[in-house]
């Protein structure tokens, strides 16, 4: 039991320090979110699909090309947008002020992933002398499937509110049956994407995959945003 609760701890503090999240009033240096590629390099993209790019403002998303075509841009959501190729195959690249942002390859129709099997959709929390982290992990039951980047959430009208890079999830380990992935965090010295917006306890949600080409699969079902056990449920 000890041990589920150190990895609720670990989760809140995990989430904070690798999730974005607002910039709080005090000691914190000014920061920014890069504006990088989450589609890997070498990745297929599937016809009508994109390069999937983070940022910190998607409403203002800066002009990039393949080569001399200009990009064509489309808003995911908060933080993330689509960069779509001129048609064709083989391999392009994608580009910012004329440097390589990622290299891919166009391919033909490519198979959209099935909506994600959900274990729980968790809201934690946790306060030091520094103020109040809070994050909210999405819990996959088996593995995450091939060629997706994000995991994300979507209020109960399909409006998307946060979402989590998948790139540096761990695969589970040898007998555990779930993943989880932070998909928002707030608290202390960290930025997030303007527009994203918090789920917290009670809340009903829909999450689903982005995969590598800017495609959302489909939802799953609403699901109420679920409070993390007490130290007491746990026998702490």
């Amino acid at each position: 039991m000890a041990n589920r609760w150190l990895i609720w701890s670990a989760l809140v503090v995990g989430a904070v320090i690798t999730a974005p999240a607002s910039v709080h009033a005090g000691a914190c240096a000014p920061q920014e979110i890069p504006t990088r590629a989450l589609t890997r390099p070498g990745a297929e993209l599937a016809k009508g699909g994109g390069v999937v790019v983070a940022m910190e403002s998607a409403a203002k998303a800066p002009a990039m090309t393949f080569g001399k075509t200009a990009a064509v841009k489309t808003v995911i959501g908060a933080g993330l947008v689509m960069y779509s190729p001129p048609a064709g195959t083989g391999s392009i690249a994608l580009q910012l002020n004329g440097k390589d942002l990622v290299r891919v390859r166009r391919a033909g129709d490519l198979k959209v992933v099935a909506a994600p099997k959900l274990g729980a959709v968790t809201y934690y929390s946790s306060t030091s002398r520094r103020g109040m982290y809070v994050s909210l992990a999405v819990e996959i039951a088996g593995a995450l499937p091939p060629g997706i980047v994000a995991v994300a959430v979507f209020d109960d009208n399909g409006t998307l509110r946060s979402w989590g890079d998948v790139s540096e999830v761990p695969p589970p380990e040898r007998g555990v049956k779930t993943q989880q992935v932070n998909v928002y965090a707030s608290g202390s010295c960290v930025v997030q994407p303007d527009g994203f917006a918090p789920s917290a306890a009670g809340d009903k949600v829909q999450v689903a995959y982005i995969d590598a080409s800017g495609r959302i699969s489909a939802k799953t079902a609403a699901i109420v945003v679920a409070a993390p056990p007490s130290k007491d449920a746990l026998g702490i």
